[in-house]
């Protein structure tokens, strides 16, 4: 089985590919694979008329759900997969799998173990919600955003474009070296970031960003993951401004994706302040993600 780097050209094969399954897991982007390409060392093959990927990085390697439209294919492109692991002397481990994937698989290899993996979940939120704000449950984002309309009226709100997309650079990077003490870390979000930024336009990106004083203060990179929902990238904001991330999640769904219906933001990845800060948006349902590990 031969893989191969992930490029540039290969969006299209991907896009194609992500609107025959519509899934609705934040893995199912192009963008998310594209610039977590090197730190993650992902590559993909087709088997069949599945896209099939593999993540390579430090950790166990996995594989992500294979996409393709009929269950037949991708219950051949799991076994095509699981032969690969056994040629390579490592367990079968597939990840990201969205329930019916996983039900399906689980029938069909009933040998596997299939696993809930709760810190992978994605969190669906209503766009009407995050920008009206309305009732008891939305009082504390209200009042963070009255308290940072009170203190800075000097704001501007502005859409993201190629060139104010590159002048959030520097700010992404000390918003991350405030965060991360860890280099390999930092530099492996910074990659990222930069990928998104430097190739805003042909991953087909939009943006916003809140400036204050004509210095930026807060952006955010996000795209239509399918008809009906957008997904966030990414999202920074200055901690010392109260009321800034409230500010730019509200204006830029306003702004820029008014007649979606959900926005996905994406998983918590377990840390306990993530989790907290995503659960406070009160989410409409999630997309739980499963594991699928065999022998």
């Amino acid at each position: 089985m031969e893989f191969y780097p992930i490029t540039l050209p290969d969006r299209a094969v991907f896009d194609a590919a992500y609107r025959r399954c519509r899934h609705e897991g934040s893995e199912s982007s192009f963008t998310n694979l594209f610039i977590w390409r090197r730190p993650l060392d992902i590559v993909w093959t087709r088997i069949g008329s599945a896209v099939c990927v593999v993540v390579r990085n430090d950790g166990p390697v996995y594989a992500l759900h294979p996409c393709a439209a009929e269950p037949a294919d991708i219950i051949a492109a799991a076994g095509e997969l699981a032969g690969w692991f056994r040629e390579k002397n490592q367990p079968v481990y597939i990840k990201g799998l969205e329930q019916s994937i996983a039900e399906l698989l689980a029938a069909a290899f009933p040998q596997w173990t299939i696993e809930h993996e709760r810190c992978e979940d994605d969190y669906i939120y209503s766009v009407k919600e995050l920008i009206e704000l309305k009732g008891r449950k939305f009082e504390a984002k209200r009042h963070h955003i009255r308290t940072f309309l009170r203190n800075t009226p000097e704001y501007s709100y502005e859409a993201m474009n190629p060139a104010t997309a590159l002048e959030c650079l520097p700010v992404a990077r000390r918003w991350l070296e405030r965060q991360h003490s860890d280099d390999r870390i930092l530099q492996a979000e910074m990659f990222a970031e930069e990928q998104a930024l430097a190739q805003f336009t042909e991953l087909g990106l939009s943006g916003g960003i809140i400036r204050i004083r004509d210095e930026i203060k807060a952006f955010t990179v996000g795209e239509a993951l399918c008809e009906d929902t957008a997904v966030i990238h990414i999202e920074k904001a200055d901690p010392e401004v109260v009321g800034l991330y409230q500010m730019i999640n509200r204006e830029y769904l306003a702004q820029a994706w008014p007649a979606m219906t959900f926005v996905n933001r994406e998983e918590d990845m377990g840390i306990p302040g993530l989790r907290a800060a995503k659960m406070s948006y009160r989410p409409v349902r999630m997309v739980e993600k499963y594991s699928a590990r065999g022998e």
